[in-house]
């Protein structure tokens, strides 16, 4: 190809001084340039996730709720081990006795048999005994 032939823009050489080989040299360089560039250069694929907007996943009142009960539940059972603990180096005896009505319904008395409540009457009146006798003894 020569330098007659060859333009690099469709103009009308009206000056001597716009010669063609110079154009043809600075267009062959940068073409050269970009030629190496693109040999150069390698793929690239964007393969991270998206950045992880955390108030969009994530509800700060029922996060802030769930430890709000956590602690509730850590503080029941904190309680229910001081609880477990005081029976456990107490003397172990029944301070609870359930107390019922004396109601007759069709030979029993508030809904528990006959024999049954005298065992209990029986039970607590020995227990009544033998705190006396604890009592008297360490005195």
């Amino acid at each position: 190809m020569s330098s007659l032939e060859y333009l690099a823009y469709p103009v009308i050489v009206a000056n001597h001084r716009q010669s063609t080989t110079m154009k043809k040299e600075l267009d062959i360089g940068d073409y050269l340039s970009h030629k190496n560039k693109l040999e150069l250069a390698r793929p690239r694929v964007d393969n991270k996730p998206p950045r992880a907007q955390t108030h969009h996943h994530f509800k700060m009142s029922k996060i802030q709720e769930d430890q709000k009960k956590i602690g509730r539940i850590e503080r029941e059972n904190k309680q229910l081990a001081e609880r477990l603990a005081t029976i456990q180096r107490g003397t172990g005896m029944v301070d609870c006795w359930n107390e019922y009505f004396q109601r007759r319904i069709h030979g029993t008395i508030s809904g528990i048999p006959r024999g049954i409540s005298l065992l209990l009457g029986i039970a607590r009146r020995l227990h009544q005994a033998w705190i006396i006798q604890q009592t008297l003894s360490t005195s």
